[in-house]
């Protein structure tokens, strides 16, 4: 978390960058091809905050890293490869993976590719497990609205993931710390963006103490909820 801390105004850049159209924001056209598109236009679909034409975005899921897959034969990954662990509920894929070298990717460091493809990482120093910006939202709903800790969140994950470890019989790392810190983290900087900070030009160390309070609609507030000269 200490090292979070510097970094608080990236991270907030970032998922504000999900919420428009990234680097087509002055030319809006398809993720993966030159071709216009009108992001108005009810038949360009939005797949994972990322406009994508038709013939794309039934494509996609071709080039998903996240599908399960029991076989392999030797011949579809380079020789540089990263082993990263992605927590996706309801499953945490351990999959092999490596940072783009296109043209599009040379002003994007390692931590802007991973959270680019709406993976947050759980550490900001050479990361080897994410969380998806899915799996942290529907974590938070199950929070607020079921009560549900990290701890029991991330219990049924391993236990989808494989049956077998809750008898003992397998066994699986324990990633309790890592998305604990990543939820924390996604809490935190929501706060920030639903308060209006990620939008000040000054940035988000410019923010005063208690800028994302809100204020409590029954204690008396002067001009809002009392009459006048009372």
């Amino acid at each position: 978390m200490s090292l979070f801390r510097p970094l608080r105004g990236f991270f907030l850049d970032e998922l504000l960058r999900h919420e428009g159209l990234g680097d087509a924001f002055h030319n809006p056209h398809c993720a993966h091809w030159s071709s216009a598109l009108n992001p108005t236009d009810p038949s360009a679909s939005r797949f994972l905050k990322c406009y994508e034409c038709e013939a794309c975005c039934l494509a996609h899921h071709r080039r998903t890293p996240l599908h399960i897959i029991k076989e392999w034969n030797g011949n579809f990954w380079p020789a540089c490869m990263h082993k990263m662990t992605i927590i996706e509920a309801p499953i945490i894929h351990q999959i092999k993976m490596r940072y783009c070298k296109c043209e599009k990717s040379d002003d994007a460091d390692n931590l802007q590719q991973l959270m680019r493809n709406a993976w947050y990482p759980a550490t900001v120093t050479d990361p080897r497990t994410c969380a998806t910006f899915r799996s942290l939202e529907v974590y938070r709903l199950y929070n607020v609205a079921g009560n549900m800790n990290v701890r029991d969140f991330v219990t049924a994950l391993e236990r989808v993931t494989d049956t077998t470890t809750a008898s003992g019989m397998t066994w699986l790392l324990d990633w309790y710390k890592q998305f604990q810190r990543m939820a924390r983290q996604w809490a935190f900087l929501w706060r920030l963006i639903r308060a209006g900070v990620g939008h000040d030009p000054a940035g988000v160390e410019s923010a005063k103490l208690g800028v994302c309070a809100v204020n409590c609609w029954g204690c008396p507030h002067n001009g809002r909820n009392l009459p006048p000269d009372w």
